[in-house]
C-alpha cells in the first residue's frame, strides 16, 4: 500500500545489524567475534552483570554504528565508556547513578532529596576541563513544576523507576574522522578522532550489558535520531508501519525506527505555565534541559551542526480538540544563573500545518502510505515531512565554545510542539513566543536531521550593524563547502526600511570544495535611519538552505561633542544576560548611540 505513494525500502544489507550479546549453545550470553573482556562477567537474563571490575573491549570500524544497553545497577557504581583514536586522542563517557537534590527556587533555602533520581554523565576534554558536564534525570526533575503538580510529583517519586536500575541506550558514531556519543538518544559529546578506533568498556560491579549491536552507518549527510529514549505514544500507538521497523529509507531518507511505542504524541508537549501566564521577568521555560526528563517537553539533544531540514515521518490524529499543527524550535537553552533568564528569544521557529487542501498536501510533504492505528480503529495517513529548521536565525547560537551558561555547547535543543503565540505580561515585562493553544495532533514515529552542504555566516565590519554614511556600509556571507562536490545556487537579500518599503538584491554563486567563498552585499547609504533586512540562500533546485534575519542602522557623521557632562547612559549588563564582556565590542556601538555613561 505505502509504495502507491512513495518510495520506501527496507535497509537490510549494508545496515544490517549483527547483535553480539547472542546466546551460545550452552545457553550463556556471549561476546562477539573480536571482543574481548577481563574480570568476571555472570549472566543473568539477557544481560552480561559484572561480578567485580571488569572490562569489554572492541575495535570500532570508521562508517559504524555500535549500541548497547547498559544497567548502572547501583549507585555510585562509575562506568566509563571510552573510545580511543591512533593519534593519542581519547573521547571518554563517565556515568554514574546518584541520588539527587532539588532546591526550592534558584536561590532558596528548602531542599528536599531526590532518592535515585540520576545518572551523573562527564565528558572530559583532552585539551581541558569538560565538554560535557550534566545530571540526567531519569525520574523527572521537579524544579519546572509549580504547586500541587510538584508535591503530586514528589508524592509518587519513589514509585518511579530508580535511575540505578535504567538501562541507558549507548549509541557510538563512527564516521569520516569523528566520533560521537549518545545516551538514551540525547547526544551528549563528540571529537575528531583518526582510526584505528578502540572501544573500552570500564565497569563496576553490578554494571550489566545488553542488546549490543553494530550497524553500518548512513550517509554523512543525514542524522537519523531514534526516539526511544523519549518515548511518549500517548493515548494511541500503531498497530503496524507499511514501513517496517528498524532502519528504512523513505524517498533516499533514511529513518531509524523503533519498536511500537517507540515514537511521540506531540500532543502532550505544554508549556507549564500556561495555566497562570508568565512568571515575570525571567521564565523557566528558557532554562529546561532534554536531561530533565519531563514527560511535558518535547526536547531533543542533537549534535551541534548546520542543519537545512528536519524529516518527521508522522501522523495527524483527527481528534477535533487538537489541531494538525506541528511546531519545531531550534536552539541552545541555558541554566538560569539566579535572573539570567536562560536562553531568551534565541529560537529558530517553523510551524507546519498538516492539512490536504484541493487534493494536495503542503509544500515538503508527501503521503508515503498508510497506518492503522488501535484507537476506533482508524487508518490514516502517513506522511513524510521535510521541515525547514531555519538554522540562520541562530547563528551566534551555533558559534558558542565550551561550557556555556553551564551547558555544554556539544549539543542543540529541538523542541517538537504545539502552535506558536506570542505572550505578553501586562506591563509588558515579559513579551516571548511560547507553545499555547490546543494540542498537538501529529504522532511522530521518525526524524532524521539533514545536515546543510554549507556553512554560512552573516557578518558585518561594524559591531551591530551600525554604519556612519562615509563606511561604506555591507554585509559579508562566507559560504564555507562541507561536502566534496561543488554547489551552484542563488543569494538573495531583502531590505525594508522603518516605513515598510523594500528592495532586494540577488546574485548567482558558485562554491568549490574546499573553498571558502564570500559574497559582499552592499547597503544604501543614501538614505539614514534603521532597516530590517533578510538573506537567503538556495541551491540549484531552488531549495532554500539558509535564512538569516539581521538589522542595519545608517548614521550620519558624530558631530556630538558631549563627554563627561552629557545625560546620556545605559546599564551594561555583561555576560550577565548572556551579553558581552568585551569592552573593545561594545564600547564602540554605545558611542554610535550617543551614549557617554555606562553602569
Amino acid at each position: 500500500m505505502a509504495c502507491e505513494h512513495a518510495r520506501i525500502a527496507r535497509t537490510v544489507g549494508a545496515a544490517a545489524a549483527v547483535v553480539i550479546c547472542a546466546t551460545a549453545a550452552w545457553g550463556q550470553a556471549t561476546l562477539p567475534e573480536g571482543w574481548s573482556s577481563e574480570g568476571e562477567l555472570a549472566t543473568d537474563g539477557a544481560w552480561l552483570v559484572a561480578r567485580n571490575a571488569a572490562t569489554i573491549a572492541a575495535p570500532i570500524e570508521d562508517a559504524t554504528v555500535t549500541r548497547l544497553l547498559l544497567r548502572p545497577g547501583a549507585l555510585e557504581a562509575p562506568a566509563t565508556c571510552r573510545v580511543e583514536g591512533a593519534d593519542g586522542v581519547a573521547l571518554e563517557l563517565r556515568m554514574q547513578a546518584l541520588d539527587g537534590e532539588y532546591r526550592v527556587n534558584i536561590i532558596g533555602q528548602e531542599r528536599i532529596p531526590l532518592p535515585d533520581a540520576c545518572v551523573e554523565l562527564r565528558v572530559p576534554d583532552p585539551a581541558g576541563g569538560r565538554l560535557f558536564n550534566q545530571r540526567y534525570f531519569i525520574r523527572p526533575f521537579p524544579h519546572w513544576y509549580e504547586g500541587d503538580e510538584r508535591q503530586a510529583l514528589l508524592d509518587r517519586y519513589a514509585d518511579l523507576p530508580p535511575a540505578s536500575q535504567h538501562p541507558l541506550g549507548l549509541r557510538i558514531d563512527a564516521h569520516d574522522g569523528r566520533v560521537g556519543l549518545w545516551v538514551d538518544d540525547r547526544y551528549v559529546a563528540g571529537l575528531p578522532m583518526t582510526g584505528p578506533l578502540n572501544l573500552r568498556l570500564a565497569l563496576s560491579p553490578g554494571n550489566a550489558v545488553a542488546e549490543i549491536a553494530t550497524a553500518r552507518a548512513v550517509p554523512d549527510r543525514y542524522v537519523p535520531v531514534g526516539l526511544r529514549g523519549y518515548r511518549r505514544p500517548g493515548s494511541w500507538r500503531p498497530v503496524s508501519l507499511p514501513t517496517g521497523r528498524g532502519a528504512v529509507r523513505i524517498e533516499d531518507v533514511p529513518f531509524d525506527l523503533g519498536a511500537p511505542g517507540d515514537d511521540i504524541d506531540v500532543g502532550l508537549s505544554r508549556w507549564l505555565a500556561e495555566s497562570r501566564g508568565p512568571e515575570g521577568f525571567t521564565e523557566n521555560y528558557f532554562t529546561r534541559s532534554a536531561f530533565d526528563s519531563r514527560p511535558e517537553d518535547v526536547l531533543l539533544a542533537i549534535p551541534t551542526d548546520e542543519y537545512s531540514h528536519a524529516h518527521l515521518l508522522c501522523a495527524v490524529d483527527p481528534d477535533p480538540a487538537k489541531t494538525p499543527v506541528i511546531s519545531l524550535r531550534l536552539t541552545r537553552l541555558l541554566e538560569d544563573l539566579y535572573d539570567s533568564g536562560g536562553r531568551g528569544d534565541a529560537f529558530a521557529d517553523t510551524s507546519i500545518l498538516l492539512v490536504r487542501s484541493g487534493g494536495r498536501w503542503p509544500d515538503g510533504c508527501t503521503q508515503v502510505g498508510e497506518v492503522e492505528t488501535e484507537r476506533g480503529p482508524m487508518t490514516l495517513p502517513l506522511l513524510h515531512v521535510a521541515v525547514p529548521l531555519r538554522s540562520g536565525h541562530i547563528q551566534d547560537v551555533l558559534d558558542e565554545q565550551g561550557i556555556f551558561y553551564r551547558r555544554s555547547t556539544q549539543h542543540l535543543d529541538l523542541e517538537l510542539t504545539r502552535e506558536l503565540h506570542i505572550v505578553k505580561s501586562p506591563n509588558y515585562s515579559h513579551h516571548s513566543i511560547l507553545p499555547v493553544g490546543p494540542p498537538s495532533g501529529v504522532h511522530v514515529f521518525g526524524l532524521t536531521l539533514e545536515r546543510s552542504p554549507l556553512r554560512v555566516r552573516v557578518s558585518s565590519r561594524q559591531v551591530g550593524n551600525v554604519f556612519y554614511q562615509h563606511e561604506r556600509p555591507a554585509l559579508y556571507v562566507e559560504m564555507t563547502p562541507r561536502r566534496p562536490e561543488p554547489f551552484a545556487g542563488e543569494l538573495l537579500w531583502q531590505v525594508r526600511d522603518f516605513y515598510g518599503r523594500m528592495w532586494e538584491g540577488r546574485r548567482a554563486v558558485a562554491v568549490a570544495p574546499g573553498e571558502p567563498t564570500v559574497a559582499r552585499i552592499d547597503l544604501r547609504s543614501d538614505v539614514l535611519g534603521w532597516f530590517g533586512a533578510t538573506v537567503f540562500l538556495y541551491d540549484h533546485a531552488g531549495r532554500k538552505l539558509w535564512e538569516h534575519p539581521t538589522s542595519f542602522a545608517i548614521l550620519p557623521p558624530d558631530t556630538r561633542r558631549a563627554s563627561a557632562e552629557s545625560p546620556f547612559g545605559t546599564w551594561w549588563f555583561r555576560r550577565s544576560h548572556v551579553g558581552s564582556d568585551d569592552v573593545a565590542e561594545v564600547a564602540p556601538l554605545l558611542q554610535r548611540m550617543g551614549f557617554r555613561h555606562v553602569n
